[in-house]
């Protein structure tokens, strides 16, 4: 958890955070969302091997990256 997400959930301040890392403290009401900021987006690549053999950490990350981003095809 970054300094600025810490901060934030003391209320000692603003902070901007990935919808990612304060969408489940929105949700719960520990945040709020001001608004938010518009710009250039970014492209996340996950690359690897295979689906065979697929070590058990890349499967719970690409998980993850799927829960994270609902509103993006992955």
């Amino acid at each position: 958890m970054s300094l600025a997400h810490q901060a934030a959930l003391h209320a000692a301040g603003a902070a901007i955070l990935p919808m990612a890392i304060a969408r489940p403290d929105i949700e719960a009401g520990r945040l709020r969302l001001w608004g938010g900021l518009h710009g250039r987006g970014a492209e996340t690549w996950i690359l690897y091997a295979s689906r065979r053999l697929q070590p058990k950490k890349v499967g719970a990350f690409v998980r993850f990256v799927r829960e994270a981003f609902p509103d993006q095809h992955l």
